[in-house]
């Protein structure tokens, strides 16, 4: 048996044009800078800006994102099912390995003899024959932790799709596609679901496809989108709220998730289910085989960790207010304690309650004072009360700890509608509060001082009460006498 050194055969099995053409990640600390978005900070001159404009810069704050140590772990982990998805289906390696003189540009030592070139070349054929499964994992995590939006900031680290010209190799596809996400349909349907995976491909790869490839029973549907995937090497296909297949009477939906799982172990996708812990026990039951969480569930951030304290003070200088307040410990303890350590609920209380401070300025007439835009821990209180009231039984189960209570409400979503219409509110009522203040400041000024006046008048009629009556006389004497001694005019 000819001997094969280690290094040339890893070298060449794992040298595949679909993974080489994917972008060199470093997972270092550069990563969390990659997947952060973080505008330039305001500054004096923009929060000097007017109110209408200091509400419209505010909306920057909806794409703020500060990446964390667990979105730098999801990324690495796509990452790896994208790489290990393309080498175990492996069928562009399959076609070199089968044709002539290919296997001399995969090994590394091009002088070796012909027979270590063939027993390379036979190698490297049985392995491209052996079976892998497709590896499905589920990221499973409360709302509010990120999921979602993290899923996408790692999805962005790859281009939307790859052009292969067709003369570098013509085996390759014209075009190859890393990163497919679709989101469960809120009606858990099949003909939904395919139009959704088919418009998610026909955006990645800038063009509209043929309308028999959008429509078809079941079989059909499986078969076009399955040619998709195929025709496009799809690295890895990830579906988003997969909490939907669960009813509510709590029972699972099973006929969208196996259609998943049927286009998946057919062309040996990964997949990457993405959920709350409402669908754990979907996940479960119908997972089989080689079915993985991807880590620990995303729960909260505990209120000392470092993570959450970066979060803060990353997103604490975007203040739009005129007044600027330090990150001291009291509004730290008040956006954990109206949070429960969520990124996204910090994040729209933060947004929120300059919001509030910056309407409450809006249409103030000239003569009415202004009102300070700080942001207090009495503030934050009272706007987390007008946001959060829908979610408290949520963040109650949050902070019990236990999952088999947060499992129990499977949204945190607030309505925008209704988020705005209340802060408006607050703001009217905080603007007609601050006006009664003043109000009352001045009109306790005015009775300040008639007091005094009294208290002054009452002083001076004790004094000369005190004073003896004779001395009393010889005063109007004295002036009696000098008024006669005066030189007439």
């Amino acid at each position: 048996m000819t001997s094969i050194a280690a290094i040339d055969y890893y070298q060449a099995a794992h040298r595949n044009p679909l993974i080489d053409a994917l972008p060199n990640l470093d997972f270092g600390p550069g990563i969390l800078d990659k997947m952060s978005f973080l505008p330039p900070e305001p500054d004096a001159a923009v929060r000097a800006e007017p109110p209408q404009l200091r509400l419209r810069y505010l909306g920057e704050l909806v794409r703020v994102h500060v990446a964390l140590n667990r979105d730098r772990d999801l990324a690495q982990s796509i990452d790896a099912m994208i790489r290990d998805g393309l080498l175990a289906r492996g069928s562009v390696a399959r076609q070199r390995a089968a044709a002539p003189g290919q296997t001399e540009q995969l090994i590394r030592a091009t002088d070796q003899a012909s027979t270590q070139i063939s027993a390379l070349d036979a190698l490297l054929s049985r392995a491209t024959q052996v079976h892998t499964p497709a590896e499905t994992r589920a990221l499973i995590g409360v709302s509010g932790s990120g999921k979602t939006r993290t899923v996408h900031q790692a999805v962005s680290l790859y281009p939307k799709s790859i052009p292969h010209p067709a003369a570098d190799d013509p085996r390759l596809p014209s075009l190859q596609i890393p990163c497919i996400v679709v989101e469960t349909p809120a009606d858990c349907t099949i003909p939904s679901f395919h139009d959704a995976a088919v418009r998610s491909v026909e955006e990645r790869a800038q063009e509209e496809f043929h309308r028999r490839l959008k429509s078809g029973n079941r079989s059909q549907r499986i078969g076009s989108l399955a040619s998709l995937l195929q025709h496009f090497h799809a690295g890895i296909l990830i579906i988003d709220e997969i909490q939907k297949l669960v009813r509510p009477n709590g029972r699972p939906d099973h006929v969208l998730l196996n259609f998943i799982l049927e286009i998946a172990n057919t062309l040996r996708v990964p997949v990457l289910f993405v959920g709350t812990p409402a669908s754990q026990k979907l996940l479960a039951a119908e997972m089989r085989n080689a079915r993985r969480l991807l880590g620990r569930p995303w729960m909260n951030y505990s209120e000392n960790s470092k993570e959450w304290e970066r979060l803060l003070t990353t997103f604490w200088p975007y203040r739009f207010t005129s007044e600027q307040v330090p990150l001291d410990a009291d509004i730290r303890r008040v956006f954990y304690k109206e949070a429960v350590g969520l990124p996204a609920l910090a994040m729209k209380l933060f947004r929120e309650t300059q919001r509030l401070l910056i309407l409450a300025n809006l249409n103030r007439s000239h003569d009415e004072p202004v009102v300070p835009e700080r942001m207090t821990p009495t503030v934050i209180e009272s706007v987390a009360d007008a946001l959060f009231g829908p979610v408290r039984p949520m963040l109650n189960a949050l902070r019990s700890g236990r999952i088999e209570d947060i499992a129990c409400f499977e949204d945190l979503s607030l309505d925008d509608r209704i988020v705005e219409a209340r802060i408006h509110e607050l703001a009217e009522y905080r603007r007609n509060e601050f006006r009664r203040t003043i109000q009352a400041i001045r009109s306790e000024g005015a009775k300040q001082r008639r007091r005094a006046k009294a208290i002054v008048r009452r002083d001076l009629d004790e004094l000369l009460n005190k004073i003896p009556l004779s001395s009393a006389i010889g005063v109007e004497a004295d002036r009696e006498t000098a008024a006669k001694s005066a030189p007439k005019e």
